[in-house]
């Protein structure tokens, strides 16, 4: 199994036990990483979701229509309308959530994002050249050319089709580049976070957000970074 099939298998479920899955996650570091996080995930949605719903709410409701109606409800009409408004109630919270979630315009949960991981992405490590390689086979580039200082690169799980950072050295600190296979884009955006700002760009497979200091040449660091990367359609 290699990286993609292991993010994809991933997404859908992170405790998957098959073998090969979990063979996968021993071997590979990136990718346990990725699992880890993935795991978090889900266990905050289930968290964001458990609302604690007052006693017999669905029958109070029931109760209250029936006598706005001036009659009592059936005893087995009511209690096929006590499942079908505890059902409705259910979808309605669920609704809510990923409403919520939906309508977030995709540039501003980029930038979200990236403000909420920034601490941890700017920090240096020893990025070899197989990492480096592997990162972004798994989402569709190769290295064709210089890019300059990697300080940081990583596995991403913010899209659906995962995703991969790569922290270059800028001119005035840390450039967070984040690369997304097949997110795309119709246009150019420009992003403002608390610290930094920042660009979303279309790309051959997808889209690109490029975050750095307010100060720092954004555009040259996309120039850089298309110039060196070839995308596999």
């Amino acid at each position: 199994m290699n990286c993609l099939e292991f993010r994809r298998r991933c997404l859908a479920g992170p405790g998957n036990q098959d073998s090969e899955f979990v063979r996968h996650k021993r071997e590979c570091a990136a990718c346990a990483e990725f699992a880890a996080h993935m795991s978090q995930v889900d266990k905050t949605l289930v968290e964001a979701v458990r609302v604690d719903v007052p006693e017999n709410l669905a029958s109070r409701i029931i109760l209250r229509q029936s006598l706005r109606n001036g009659q009592l409800p059936n005893k087995h009409k009511s209690r096929r309308y006590a499942i079908a408004a505890s059902l409705l109630l259910t979808l309605g919270l669920a609704g809510g959530l990923f409403t919520v979630i939906s309508t977030t315009p995709f540039h501003r949960a980029v930038m979200a994002h990236l403000d909420g991981e920034w601490d941890s992405l700017v920090q240096r490590q020893d990025v070899s050249d197989q990492k480096l390689m592997s990162v972004l086979d798994t989402v569709g580039a190769e290295l064709k050319g210089e890019i300059g200082k990697i300080r940081h690169v990583s596995l991403c799980d913010f899209s659906e089709y995962g995703g991969a950072h790569l922290v270059l050295e800028g001119h005035k600190g840390p450039v967070v580049v984040l690369l997304l296979p097949e997110k795309h884009i119709a246009g150019p955006k420009v992003m403002s976070g608390d610290r930094s700002e920042g660009i979303l760009v279309p790309t051959n497979n997808g889209s690109m957000a490029i975050v750095g200091d307010k100060d720092e040449a954004l555009h040259g660091v996309e120039r850089q970074v298309r110039a060196a990367l070839v995308w596999r359609l």
